[in-house]
């Protein structure tokens, strides 16, 4: 019966939270309302900007960070969203998710194992190409506890010591927001960095939410108009007629 309908798409609005506006942080992390001497305050684009990964205290280890959102998705009408996407924003150019071989390497061998993971990767050195045994570091993006993306920041090959993405793709949700409004429950995205790397948050976004309304087409609506109106004039003369006589025989 699709074709009787008209389909009409309606764009929501965005649903967004700042870094800071995290409902958990645990691990390395520092804010602009509270970050440690080795930390300039440039890096902060806004007062609600979120440095994953950074020590709030320098002189200790390494340890990572996750920090998880929760979004109120019950005002979504389940069965007529068609489109969301999940944004995770980085305003600064070089600040999204990266590490920096240079201190990964700079540090004691013994104390790498509790922080990276090992690979074999094919590396250039010189003209060759060879398996090397590398440390690779990652990041996780996790929707309703979900691993949707486990991203390797690989080495840099041949040069560059620095390596990461500043902008991720926009992760498509519907799925995920269904899921959470059947169950009752927050939207929940957890991000998570190994020790040693770095990502600045500064909002998470959750846009492209589309919903699709459908309305009987206006040809249909007339025309059961125009028939309730032609049978009414057909037969109610007949009706009130048969009322009249009806009623007559009454007196």
């Amino acid at each position: 019966m699709r074709f009787l309908k008209n389909v009409k798409l309606s764009i929501l609005p965005s649903i967004s939270k700042k870094g800071t506006e995290a409902s958990c942080v645990v691990g390395d992390y520092v804010t602009k309302a509270k970050f440690p001497s080795d930390v300039s305050e440039k890096w902060f684009p806004t007062d609600t900007t979120l440095l994953m990964g950074v020590r709030p205290d320098p002189t200790k280890s390494f340890i990572g960070c996750e920090a998880v959102w929760k979004f109120n998705v019950s005002h979504i009408h389940k069965k007529k969203l068609v489109s969301a996407n999940l944004r995770i924003i980085t305003f600064r150019t070089h600040a999204g998710i990266s590490v920096n071989y240079d201190l990964v390497e700079g540090i004691d061998s013994n104390e790498a194992q509790k922080y990276l993971e090992h690979q074999m990767l094919e590396v250039r050195e010189g003209t060759e190409h060879r398996l090397k045994k590398v440390l690779v570091k990652k990041g996780y993006v996790l929707i309703n506890d979900r691993l949707v993306d486990e991203i390797d920041l690989v080495p840099p090959v041949p040069t560059g010591r620095y390596h990461g993405f500043n902008k991720l793709e926009p992760f498509p949700i519907v799925t995920f927001i269904k899921e959470a409004i059947n169950e009752k429950k927050d939207l929940v995205i957890k991000l998570k960095v190994d020790p040693m790397v770095y990502w600045d948050i500064d909002e998470i976004t959750i846009d492209s939410l589309v919903i699709e309304e459908s309305t009987f087409k206006g040809w249909l609506v007339q025309a059961f108009l125009l028939g309730a109106g032609a049978t009414l004039g057909v037969y109610a003369p007949k009706f009130f007629g048969w009322i009249s006589k009806v009623v007559g025989g009454l007196f």
